[in-house]
């Protein structure tokens, strides 16, 4: 499905998922929760999340990816949820 994704942002630690979120997805929030959009296809988004990830990683060990979970289509929208 091609069209908007929305993505949300969790972290448990010290990792600022608001920072992440403006950064690399058009969106913000609050250190442990945040969300944002991509308007690729959800296996693209994905793609992009973990490339995006694996950097992070480099300079931030503390960025682990604890999970990432997809929910179904709703108003034509994807939702992508990514746990640090």
């Amino acid at each position: 499905m091609d069209g908007k994704v929305k993505i949300s942002f969790r972290s448990k630690g010290k990792f600022d998922v608001n920072q992440f979120a403006r950064t690399y997805f058009s969106g913000g929030g609050h250190i442990n929760a945040a969300g944002g959009k991509s308007d690729l296809s959800l296996n693209d988004t994905i793609d992009k999340f973990l490339e995006i990830d694996q950097r992070v990683r480099k300079v931030c060990p503390s960025a682990l990816v604890d999970g990432i979970s997809v929910t179904g289509q709703r108003l034509a929208h994807q939702k992508l949820t990514c746990n640090f």
